[in-house]
C-alpha cells in the first residue's frame, strides 16, 4: 500500500494550502506535546494485555509552549501524524492465533505491523500463530503509520503474558478388524493436530501388553475372553502430551483356515486309502473319521483306511477335525466316492480259428465271477476294427499280414469295469490251398467255383476245365499250359477240374503290393488292387536265351480259345514286340520265357 496523502481543500491554491498547514502545524505541536505525557489508549476498559502506543514527540509537557513562528512561505514545517492505539487479542498458548487490534490511527495512513518476540520481528501480518519457539516468551505488536509528506509515527502494545504449552487436538481411537485370537486388529487414531507424533500401547484387561506398541496387534490364545483396548499418546514440541484410550472389546475365539480334504487311493474293496487333509492355518491337532453314506464308521479314526467288502456300493468320505487352544474347533469333509469291488475271477479270453483270409475266428470269454455283462471288440494290430463287436470275426484281405486280438469288457453294478485281452494270433495269411495234388476234381464238391492261383514255382503246369472225367477233347471247356503261376476261373458250368504239375491251387485274394514287373513265366491279373499287375506300357529286353518268347492278352481266365485276345510267339523283336500296352480293360496277361517291366508314366 502506498502512503496516504493529505488532501487539499477544494478551491485553494497550493500557496494558500501551505499557509493553512502552517497554522495547523502550530496546533499539532502543542497537542503532541500534551499527548506525550498521556497513555496512548483512549479506552481504559480494553484488553489488559493491550498497551498504549507512545508517540515519537519529546517535548516536556510542563514546559512553557514555545512561541509559534510561522515558517517562511517557501519552506513550511512538516506535519506529524498522530498515533492511535495497538493491542493484542487471543490466548497465549502454542498453536493459538493472536490478532492485532489497531484503533485511532489517521485515516488514509498506511499501517505497518510487526510482531515482536523481544527485539526479534517474527511476523508482519494481522494475525500471528504461536509456535513452539514462542514457548515462555512474551510478544508485543508494533504499529507504524506512514503517509506521503508526513513524518511516520509508531506505537507498541503492552507485551502479552508468557506463552504456555498448547493443547493438542485429539480423538478417541477405535479398533478396526475382528477382535479374535489370531486375527490382526488395527488402531484407528482419528484426527489429531497436524504434526503430532502418535505412540500406541495395547492393553488386555487394562494392563499394558509388553512390546505391543505398534498400530496393529494380534491377540493370542492367552487373550481369549479378555478385554482388548489401545491407548494412543500424542506428542508435539510446544504442546502438552495427550492420551486417549479406545473402548474395550472382548477377544473372541480364533477361526482355523482349512482346506477340503481329499481321498488318495482307489475306493475299492480291499484297497487302502489315505486322507489328504491339505493345509490348515494355524496348524492344529488333527483327528479323522471315515464315513459310509455320511454315517461315521465305528473305529475308522486313522488317517488311512482299508475298505471292507461291506462297503461295496456305498459312498466313502472322510472328515478331518482341527483343534487348537484359543480357536473354534473346525471339521471339514471330503467329497464322497462310490466304493466298488473287483471280479473275483476275470479270465483272459481265448481266440480259436485259423488266421487265414476268409476264415472265421471265435472268442471264448471264460467264466467270470460274479457273472457280468460282457462286450467284445476285435482288434487288428491293436487297433479296433470298426463293427467287429461280436463273439466271432471273419478275416478279410485287410487283415493280411496283421495279428488279431479280441478285448472282452465286463460290467456289473458296484464292480470295477474290467477288460481282458486275448493273446494275438499269428499273422493272417492267404487262404489255405484248396487242391494240393494232381488229379481230376469235382466242381462244387472238392473245389468250389471261384478264381484260383497255382503255385508260382511250377516248372510245367497243365490244367483243364471239363464236363466229364476223361482226358479226350470231348468234354473239354478250357485249358492252358506253361511254366510258372497260372490263374483259372471255375464256374458252376464246369463239372470237373483236372490239374497236373501245377502244385497247389489257392483261392485268389487281393493281397500284397501292386506289381510293375513280371517274372519270366506266369499269368497275372491286370488291375490296381493288391497283387495285381498295374496297367500301362511294358518293355522287355528279350527272351530267355535259347527259348522263344510267348505272350498273350487274356479277356478272362476260362482257358477257352475266346479268352486269348492276342498272342505272339518267337524271337524279340522280330516275332514278339519288345514294347506292349496292357490296357486296364484286359483281364490278364501271360508270359513265357521273357520278363516285362512297366515304363514309368
Amino acid at each position: 500500500m502506498s502512503p496516504a496523502r493529505t488532501r487539499r481543500p477544494a478551491g485553494l491554491t497550493a500557496r494558500a494550502h501551505r499557509q493553512l498547514l502552517s497554522a495547523a502545524t502550530v496546533l499539532a505541536v502543542a497537542a503532541t506535546s500534551l499527548a506525550g505525557a498521556l497513555p496512548a489508549s483512549a479506552d481504559p476498559g480494553t484488553d489488559p494485555t493491550a498497551v498504549v502506543a507512545v508517540a515519537d514527540a519529546t517535548t516536556d509537557p510542563t514546559a512553557d509552549p514555545a512561541p509559534v513562528v510561522a515558517p517562511a512561505e517557501d519552506a513550511p514545517a512538516a506535519e506529524a501524524l498522530t498515533a492511535g492505539t495497538a493491542s493484542i487479542t487471543g490466548t497465549t498458548q502454542v498453536g493459538s492465533v493472536l490478532t492485532a487490534v489497531t484503533t485511532g490511527w489517521p485515516e488514509g495512513a498506511t499501517l505497518a505491523l510487526e510482531w515482536l518476540r523481544g527485539e526479534e520481528v517474527v511476523g508482519t501480518e494481522g494475525t500471528y500463530t504461536l509456535t513452539p519457539a514462542d514457548l515462555g516468551a512474551t510478544l508485543a505488536l508494533r504499529v507504524t503509520a506512514t503517509a506521503e509528506g508526513l513524518e511516520p509515527v509508531s506505537g507498541t502494545s503492552e507485551p502479552t503474558a508468557p506463552v504456555t504449552v498448547g493443547t493438542l487436538t485429539t480423538a478417541v481411537p477405535t479398533l478396526s478388524g475382528t477382535v479374535r485370537v489370531g486375527s490382526a486388529v488395527t488402531a484407528v487414531p482419528g484426527s489429531w493436530s497436524e504434526g503430532t507424533t502418535l505412540a500406541y500401547q495395547w492393553r488386555v484387561d487394562g494392563t499394558a501388553v509388553t512390546g505391543a506398541t505398534s498400530a496393529t496387534f494380534t491377540p493370542t490364545a492367552t487373550h481369549l475372553g479378555k478385554l482388548l483396548s489401545v491407548v494412543v499418546t500424542g506428542s508435539q514440541a510446544g504442546y502438552a502430551t495427550a492420551t486417549k484410550a479406545s473402548t474395550t472389546t472382548k477377544v473372541g475365539a480364533g477361526v482355523l483356515t482349512a482346506a477340503t480334504p481329499t481321498i488318495s487311493g482307489t475306493a475299492r474293496v480291499g484297497s487302502k486309502v489315505t486322507a489328504v487333509r491339505g493345509t490348515w492355518s494355524p496348524a492344529p491337532a488333527y483327528t479323522y473319521q471315515w464315513r459310509a453314506d455320511g454315517a461315521a464308521i465305528k473305529g475308522a479314526t486313522s488317517s488311512t483306511y482299508t475298505i471292507p467288502a461291506s462297503l461295496r456300493g456305498k459312498k466313502l468320505s472322510v472328515s478331518v477335525t482341527g483343534k487348537k487352544t484359543g480357536y473354534s474347533t473346525k471339521a471339514v469333509t471330503s467329497a464322497a466316492t462310490a466304493v466298488t469291488a473287483t471280479f473275483s475271477t476275470a479270465p483272459t479270453p481265448k481266440v480259436t480259428g485259423t488266421a487265414r483270409i476268409g476264415s472265421t475266428l471265435k472268442v471264448t470269454a471264460g467264466t467270470w465271477k460274479p457273472a457280468p455283462t460282457l462286450s467284445y471288440q476285435w482288434k487288428r494290430n491293436g487297433t479296433a476294427i470298426a463293427g467287429a463287436t461280436k463273439t466271432s470275426y471273419k478275416l478279410t484281405t485287410a487283415d493280411h499280414g496283421k495279428t488279431i486280438t479280441v478285448t472282452v469288457t465286463a460290467k456289473r453294478s458296484t464292480y470295477v469295469t474290467t477288460t481282458r485281452t486275448s493273446k494275438p494270433t499269428a499273422k493272417v495269411d492267404v487262404p489255405a490251398a484248396t487242391i494240393t495234388k494232381n488229379g481230376t476234381f469235382k466242381v462244387g464238391t472238392t473245389i468250389p467255383a471261384g478264381t484260383y492261383i497255382s503255385s508260382t514255382t511250377a516248372s510245367w503246369c497243365e490244367w483243364e476245365l471239363r464236363t466229364n472225367t476223361g482226358t479226350s477233347e470231348t468234354g473239354l471247356r478250357g485249358w492252358n499250359l506253361g511254366a510258372g503261376r497260372h490263374v483259372v476261373t471255375i464256374t458252376s458250368a464246369d463239372k470237373y477240374f483236372r490239374t497236373s504239375g501245377c502244385g497247389t491251387w489257392t483261392r485268389r485274394v487281393d493281397v500284397g503290393a501292386t506289381l510293375t514287373k513280371t517274372g519270366a513265366n506266369g499269368m497275372y491279373v491286370i488291375g490296381t488292387g493288391p497283387g495285381d499287375l498295374r496297367p500301362g506300357t511294358y518293355r522287355t529286353t528279350g527272351g530267355v536265351k535259347g527259348a522263344e518268347c510267348y505272350i498273350a492278352a487274356l479277356g478272362d481266365f476260362s482257358g477257352s480259345d475266346a479268352s486269348v485276345l492276342e498272342s505272339y510267339t518267337g524271337a524279340v523283336p522280330d516275332q514278339v514286340p519288345d514294347e506292349i500296352l496292357l490296357d486296364a480293360g484286359l483281364a490278364g496277361f501271360q508270359t513265357q520265357n521273357c520278363v516285362w517291366t512297366r515304363v514309368p508314366d
